[in-house]
């Protein structure tokens, strides 16, 4: 599971903006199931939010402060979150084939980000 690995995929899964944000709350260690272990459960390191029709990122993305790798390809995006850039450990931001028009100001602090792909978007600054 998810709460075991830190990894969880939710490609291609249909999920709307509304839906996406409902994840990233879900996770919170705070959401402990019946029958679950607090400390059998680990920090959300990885999420792939790939080929749903997103427009923009969860603004939940605050709630996974642990979150290593975040995945969007191919949504719909055409914004990003103020959220996203609080996200001190992120270190793979995959992005491309969405309908990004700009980046955003605030790009630069994502200082650990070593792998951001923007490619295939309409980026015009």
């Amino acid at each position: 599971s998810a709460r075991a690995s830190g990894h969880l995929s939710l490609s291609d899964r249909g999920l709307t903006d509304a839906q996406a944000e409902e994840v990233c709350t879900l996770h919170d260690q705070r959401h402990i199931e019946e029958g679950e272990r607090f400390w059998d459960n680990v920090d959300l390191r990885t999420l792939d939010l790939s080929l749903n029709a997103l427009t923009t990122l969860p603004e939940g993305l605050t709630e996974l402060p642990a979150l290593q790798k975040l995945l969007a390809r191919s949504c719909r995006l055409t914004a990003l979150p103020q959220s996203l850039f609080s996200l001190e450990n992120l270190v793979v931001l995959d992005l491309s084939h969405n309908s990004l028009s700009r980046v955003p100001d605030d790009m630069w602090r994502l200082v650990a980000a070593a792998d951001i792909d923007l490619s295939h978007n309409q980026l015009t600054q």
